[in-house]
């Protein structure tokens, strides 16, 4: 039987070199490619012309790419339960260790790091056969398509605010570490504040996609998100700063500028407002099951 590999890549030269050196290593793997997280959901539900797609047996996942990244899609394929029994691996060129914090942090099976050699990459292809495709069983499930082939299902609010906390308390874990790791600290409040507006637009029936953050809290604030006055110029100020990376690489990567750099003390108090504020509006009833917040 075909092993089915769904690819989420927008290099067309690494797509092009796994696929090759795949078909090398197991004559019967079937891969797929999608060029960002958009079409990989497409993919996965069923949608538009991915209609007769086949369900993948493995996920290979490129983080950084354009329309919705690579963190987005952990979190929707981790929220719905058709699809949260399929592995993802993390494919990419990052090793940030704010990264593979996040990655393991949203449930993803394995971490790996893009080698700059052929011959290695050929050596990690190989590796990943032996160990996915052969030593290890993966669950086989029946592809099952809505009948209304133009939906579009929505995660869970809940699961986006849940995954927010984690990586909010990942940040704080990090408190008084090194310069390095505390850059890192930063990467994952940004990461937070994104999942925590998606988590409430969510909650308002919208299907927000995008990073950029000021945008996100524009549409939130316009939507009924109330942050107190102090609050919610510190959370505009915080996005301002978060957002001070290269412009032409915002939509696909995230980077700090040092000297632009938010207090951490500050960055960490106006996070956790917002936090509360998500969640109040999310669970407006409480949940005793999520993580007890500092």
């Amino acid at each position: 039987m075909p092993i089915e590999i769904l690819l989420v890549e927008d290099n067309d030269g690494d797509a092009r070199l796994l696929r090759e050196v795949f078909l090398e290593a197991n004559k019967d793997v079937r891969l797929s490619v999608v060029p960002d997280g958009v079409e990989a959901m497409a993919f996965l539900t069923y949608q538009g012309k991915y209609l007769e797609a086949p369900r993948p047996d493995l996920i290979l996942l490129d983080l950084n790419m354009p329309k919705m990244g690579g963190r987005e899609v952990l979190v929707r394929v981790k929220a719905n339960p058709r699809l949260k029994t399929i592995p993802v691996i993390v494919l990419t060129t990052s090793e940030a260790e704010s990264d593979i914090v996040s990655s393991y942090g949203l449930m993803a099976s394995c971490y790996l790091t893009k080698p700059g050699e052929l011959a290695d990459f050929e050596k990690l292809v190989k590796s990943l056969n032996d160990f996915w495709l052969i030593s290890v069983k993966l669950p086989k499930q029946q592809r099952s398509v809505t009948t209304n082939s133009n939906q579009r299902t929505l995660a869970d609010p809940k699961a986006y605010l849940n995954f927010a906390r984690q990586y909010f308390l990942a940040a704080d874990e990090l408190a008084g570490s090194k310069s390095l790791v505390e850059y890192a600290r930063y990467h994952l409040y940004f990461h937070a504040t994104e999942l925590l507006l998606k988590a409430y637009l969510r909650a308002q029936g919208k299907d927000p996609w995008g990073h950029e953050l000021s945008e996100l809290l524009k549409e939130c604030s316009d939507s009924g998100l109330v942050i107190d006055s102090e609050d919610k110029y510190g959370l505009r100020k915080i996005v301002s700063l978060l957002e001070s990376g290269d412009e032409d690489m915002r939509f696909r990567y995230f980077t700090l500028k040092s000297g632009s750099l938010p207090d951490m003390v500050w960055t960490h108090e106006v996070v956790g407002q917002l936090v509360k504020a998500v969640t109040t509006a999310v669970e407006p009833e409480g949940d005793s099951t999520k993580p007890v917040l500092p």
